[in-house]
């Protein structure tokens, strides 16, 4: 199955609360507020929720009677997870829901606090808990809208070798996975030999929320980025170094270099991807389609190569949002199940989340992924 059920609007508000969520917790020596996101259209109503007591069933109840005209809400707090030895580790616990779906989407973010580490540390990437049932009925008069959030760019390349790029999106969390994968993709890509390094990025001022949530954000994932494998093996490739602008506007929110403007061509990068097609006229592989792919790929391979995979996912280099890394390990499951494997490491750890839902093999991942680390 596809993690958001193939709700791609949905998706990316889930992640952009985890971000938020982190984005809070990074700055706290305790727990965050539980918070409520409600969407109606693009236009987002945010309420911090009164500490004490269970949050879901509170910010169920004003979600259920809202008078915001809400089409999808999105629920963050932080709650624990209970390893098989008993120790808990602290977790941020976001769950989404689209009031023309029957179920939403939980996930959970690991991480140790300023508290005990001295420093907000994330603990894997965000694991997939479960698709819970909408807290209440359906609602048939609204219509359904999964279209993520359309993302505008355009790129040139530099006679230097540097690339300028201009990027627009209004979350903040999908504009920083943008950013990311862009600069992957370049020192990854065909063209990897011929760039100096050097990316100018120019961001569009309409993100969504405020200005030190988006910069947090955004830079963030760059500092995530260049610490990356895909970065550091460019660097040790060509001998030289990543350097990343980054312009908000007018303010510049980060500068390891001054562009020279004049060196700018109008030709597109040879490698660059073409800006993305409006949003009714992109074509987005079908979820089923790409889970039915997935399984039929893992379906092909033994014990040994299955717990390979296993392996190879849970050990991905951190990211803000590795959604992929999700959707893989939610086939390679199936796939265990179907042909009757144990998982590695299956057994019997239990969730002490403030939900109380979570199931024995995700948590499984979750305690395998911090012991990664």
């Amino acid at each position: 199955m596809d993690v958001f059920l193939g709700n791609r609007l949905l998706e990316d508000r889930v992640m952009n609360a985890l971000e938020w969520a982190k984005y809070l917790r990074h700055q706290l020596d305790g727990e965050i507020a539980p918070f409520l996101f409600e969407w109606s259209g693009e236009d987002l109503k945010m309420r911090m929720l009164q500490a004490g007591g269970d949050p879901e069933d509170f910010a169920y109840s004003i979600a259920k009677d809202s008078n915001v005209g809400s089409n999808q809400f999105v629920l963050g707090y932080e709650g624990a997870l209970m390893s098989q030895d008993g120790h808990k580790h602290p977790a941020l616990i976001i769950k989404g829901y689209d009031r023309t779906m029957e179920k939403g989407v939980f996930i959970a973010q690991p991480f140790e606090g300023k508290e005990t580490a001295g420093e907000f540390i994330l603990k894997g990437t965000p694991v997939f808990m479960g698709n819970p049932p909408l807290p209440f009925s359906v609602d048939s008069s609204l219509e359904p809208n999964y279209e993520g959030t359309y993302s505008g760019y355009s790129n040139m390349s530099l006679k230097n070798g540097g690339r300028a790029v201009i990027m627009s999106n209004p979350l903040p969390a999908v504009a920083a996975t943008n950013i990311k994968h862009y600069i992957r993709s370049m020192v990854s890509g065909e063209s990897a030999d011929s760039l100096n390094g050097q990316f100018d990025f120019s961001l569009a001022p309409t993100l969504t929320g405020s200005i030190e949530f988006s910069k947090y954000c955004i830079l963030e994932a760059i500092k995530q980025e260049l610490e990356g494998s895909y970065v550091k093996q460019w660097e040790a490739n060509t001998g030289s170094k990543v350097k990343v602008n980054v312009k908000y506007g007018e303010d510049f929110w980060r500068k390891d270099f001054e562009r020279d403007n004049a060196s700018a061509s109008n030709e597109p990068a040879p490698s660059s991807p073409p800006p993305p097609a409006p949003p009714k006229e992109e074509h987005k592989p079908d979820p089923k389609e790409e889970h039915k792919a997935l399984v039929n790929k893992f379906m092909q391979l033994d014990r040994r190569g299955l717990d390979a995979e296993y392996r190879r996912i849970i050990s991905v280099p951190n990211a803000r949002t590795n959604i992929n890394s999700l959707r893989e390990m939610t086939a390679l499951m199936e796939v265990y199940k179907a042909k009757g494997i144990a998982m590695p490491g299956e057994g019997g750890g239990q969730n002490q989340g403030k939900s109380g839902c979570l199931g024995v093999i995700l948590i499984l991942i979750v305690l395998t992924a911090l012991a990664c680390m």
